[in-house]
């Protein structure tokens, strides 16, 4: 691995809060930006963890290249149970790898909001 290249993965939405951000709609924007210094390319993994400690992808294979990329994608948390989730984005080029991780929580299960 070279240590002069940088891949640098951070999620800049939702953002990352003590306890885990509490998501507020069925859909949930995930906005990453990518910083990469390398002169190849990049695939980058979005993983949903549950309390089965799994990684799951939800989106595989994103290709990136050299510079500072931002990225999105919605999450729909409608049939999925109430909880706590951990949104990982990981971003590999062969021999380097960046990641970053949010913690959510899904206060509503079924498509239902829960008012409290």
């Amino acid at each position: 691995c070279r240590s002069d290249v940088i891949l640098k993965v951070v999620i800049v939405s939702p953002p990352k809060m003590p306890g885990g951000y509490n998501i507020t709609s069925l859909r949930q924007p995930i906005i990453w930006y990518v910083d990469y210094s390398g002169n190849g390319t990049y695939t980058q993994t979005v993983y949903k963890k549950d309390y089965t400690n799994l990684d799951v992808p939800l989106i595989h294979g994103y290709p990136g290249t050299y510079g500072n990329t931002s990225y999105s994608n919605t999450w729909s948390v409608e049939d999925i149970p109430s909880g706590k989730y951990f949104i990982r984005v990981y971003a590999f080029d062969g021999n380097q790898s960046g990641e970053d991780t949010v913690e959510l929580n899904v206060p509503f299960s079924n498509g239902q909001i829960i008012l409290a």
